[in-house]
This record gives structure tokens, sequence and C-alpha cells, in this order.
């Protein structure tokens, strides 16, 4: 190709290689394939083998051929596939294997083996597919490796060579569509906030892709090859740029999955799984352990906008607590019910401080007997404040709360006069306060 003799990285990989015959390529060069088309090929195959929802099927026709154009795009999710046994998670698994991009299909992946596949030449070289992966979150390594690979751009540095005089540092690239199959979820949050989560049940599908037919793996091998020849085609080109109105980190996962859509009859489809999976994660941010805890917070709140440490643990541990119920174990520890873990006062100050950016403060109060006390106390600043409030969804209790103090417009005190409606709340708040 212009004067560049270009060949594969080696002939004998972990996925099946690609061949094509002259007259095969003669025939794609003639006929070439469009992107809708393909859609089109892969999505007959996602309904004779997988049984699901009409949104988590749309996900995975997609999402395969979003794996052939991994130069077009900066960011991914992950497709984790969750059910009991028998329920089709690992069908979802061998259609990646068969139709995606070089598809390294695989269970109990070793760190190392991720490192050598996706290699050192360049960026998303292929798809990693790791079965039975409810356990994956005991590898700690792995699931660093894995959380960054979201991302272009994302690097692993390694000495190789135990030796001292021949070792070696070497950059592996990770960035790429990784794919699980699992009986439950793994207890990561990091990796969590990176998945498309796809609840699987049992069901009898018009194929079976673990026992295919002479004409079933030529049927899946033929659109293979279109696929990848359709990538060498395009691979130079951008997507074309949407305003997707997406921010954050749904931005992140979500964007590129629609531009890959954009131009065909699947765009639709695609805007109703984006609308599926964000709010599904905006839900679950909501009912997290660490909004219930900000609400906890921001119910204490004084007017500096501090908080009594110790007063928040009282809280937490008394019955009037309806946001984390649950019961002691034990004198400092607190079992919940709704998580799989318990709060302690140390934990508590953890999150206060790693999560929140909460800045402790000692206080000498004086107490009932008369005499000062030594107690923590800890300061927030109010837009870090609100910017949790926003992230985490939470609703401000009242317009005399502290954190309504800075605010503008509709959202607090300082009105505009010339607004209806602000004059209006403005009116009824104050008729409230007197």
């Amino acid at each position: 190709h212009d004067g560049i003799t270009y060949v594969p990285v080696q002939n004998l990989q972990p996925y099946d290689n690609y061949s094509f015959t002259a007259e095969e390529i003669e025939k794609l060069n003639s006929e070439p394939s469009s992107k809708e088309s393909l859609l089109e090929n892969i999505e007959e195959q996602t309904n004779r083998y997988i049984i699901a929802s009409t949104i988590s099927k749309d996900l995975t026709t997609i999402d395969i051929f979003m794996s052939y154009c991994m130069e077009q795009v900066d960011t991914v999710h992950f497709p984790f596939y969750v059910g009991e046994t028998e329920s089709g998670k690992s069908s979802c698994a061998h259609l990646f294997k068969n139709l995606a991009y070089r598809c390294l299909y695989s269970l109990d992946m070793t760190t190392p083996n991720v490192y050598q596949f996706l290699g050192q030449d360049e960026e998303g070289q292929g798809v990693i597919v790791e079965d039975e992966a409810q356990e994956i979150y005991k590898n700690s390594e792995k699931i660093r490796l894995y959380k960054g690979s979201y991302s272009r751009g994302s690097k692993i540095v390694r000495i190789v060579n135990s030796d001292s005089q021949n070792r070696a540092q070497m950059t592996y690239f990770s960035f790429g569509i990784k794919v699980f199959a699992g009986e439950k979820l793994p207890q990561d949050k990091g990796l969590l906030e990176r998945l498309a989560v796809v609840k699987m049940v049992e069901g009898i599908p018009n194929g079976n892709i673990k026992r295919l037919t002479v004409q079933e793996k030529q049927t899946l091998e033929q659109i293979r090859k279109k696929c990848l020849f359709w990538k060498m085609q395009h691979c130079w080109e951008n997507l074309p740029e949407i305003s997707s109105e997406l921010k954050n980190r749904d931005r992140e996962l979500w964007e590129d999955f629609l531009r890959i859509a954009n131009g065909t009859k699947f765009f639709d489809r695609a805007l109703q799984v984006v609308k599926f999976y964000t709010e599904q994660r905006h839900e679950s941010i909501k009912n997290s352990l660490e909004a219930k805890l900000l609400r906890i917070i921001m119910n204490h709140l004084d007017e500096n906008l501090e908080i009594n440490i110790q007063e928040i643990w009282n809280y937490i541990i008394s019955p009037e607590n309806h946001i984390l119920t649950g019961k002691l174990d034990g004198a400092q520890t607190f079992k919940l019910d709704e998580f799989a873990e318990k709060l302690s006062l140390h934990r508590i100050v953890a999150l206060i401080k790693d999560k929140f950016f909460g800045v402790s403060l000692e206080r000498r109060i004086r107490g009932e007997d008369g005499k000062y006390h030594e107690k923590t106390y800890y300061s927030f600043k109010e837009d870090v404040f609100m910017n949790l409030v926003n992230k985490y969804r939470i609703e401000i209790p009242s317009f005399d709360h502290p954190l309504y103090k800075g605010q503008k417009g509709h959202n607090g005190q300082n009105c505009d006069p010339s607004d209806p409606f602000d004059a209006h709340i403005r009116c009824y708040y104050d008729q409230l306060r007197k």
C-alpha cells in the first residue's frame, strides 16, 4: 500500500485467523459492504443465538461492530452478561468470539496474557472476552488494568527479565473493548462504573452458538471477513461528530457508541440503549453508599457548612436513621442492610476526606458540665459540596438550608426580582420565615 508492505503481527494467534481467497477479495472490492448492511448481518446472528431484551441485543450488535472501529473511537464501555447457569450469558461471549475483531476468548485469563495479546504496536488490537468472570475482582492488578483501559492512551509499563543485566522496560497498550460473562457482578466500584450490565434469563434460541453446523460456521466467518474488509477500507476515516448532550462519564462511555450507529437505521435504537444505561447508572449512583452518607451529612450541616463527626455516627446507629439502615455489630461497627459492608467511624472519616473533600477541625466546645471538650468537626466548601449534590442527584431539603445561601435563581435565596417565578418563590419563602 503506497509502497509499504504490511504483514500480520504473527501467523499463529489465539483466535481464528482471517484468510481470503483471491476471488473473495475481488468480490469484496467490487461489492463493498456498508456499515448499515454489516450491522444488519450481525443483528441477524444476535437474534439467532441470543435470548435477551431488545435493548440488550441492540447493545450486543453495535458493540460487535464497534470492535472494528477502534481507530475511530476514544472511549468505550464494557458489556457484562450476568445470569444463572443456562441463562445464555456464555452464548453472548461466544458470539463475540465468532464475530468481533481479533477476539481472545478465555476463562481465568492471567494479566501477562492480557499484556501479550494487546501488545506494543498500536492501540485497540483486539477484543478480550472473559467468561466465568464473577470473581475477576480478586485479581487486583488486572482490575486496575481494565479500569484504565476504557480510554485511548492507556498504557502499562512493566519490567521484563528478572536478570538484572538484561532487564528492560516495556510499554504495553491496554485500550480496547473488554467483554465479560459471569454468574454475578464483580465487587469493584470503579469497574462497575464502566460496565453495561446485561441481565440474562434462560430461554431457547434458534441456534446454539457452541454447537455450530458447517453452514452456520461459514455464515459467521463470512460476516467476520466483511467486517475486517470494511475496517481496512475505513479505519483512517473520522466518525461524524454528533451533539449527544451527554456529559462527563456518560459521554465517555456512550458518545462513540452513538457515533458508530449514526447514519444508519440503528441510530434511534442506539439512543434507546444509551437512555436505558445512563438512567440505570444514575439510579445506581443515587442509591450508592456514598450518596446516602452524603444525604445524612447534608442534613446535619450547620450555618458554616460544618458537621460534628460524633453526631453523624450517633445518628447513623440511632433508630431515627432511615437512610442507612442496619444494626450495630459490636461497639465499633454498623452492619448495613442494603450494602455488603460494615460502617465504622473510621470508615466514615475516610469517605468524608477522600470522597467529599472534608477538612478536619478541632473545636473546644463547652459541655453541659461547664467544662470545655475537644470535638472533631469537618468543614466543606460550598462549591465542592454542591458539585457532590449534583453528582449524587440529591435534593436539598428546604429553602432555609445553609446550602441555599450562595445559590442563584430558582435554586436559592438570591432570586432575580424581574423573574416572576423567582419573585413568587421569594415571596413564599419570606412568608414561611415569618
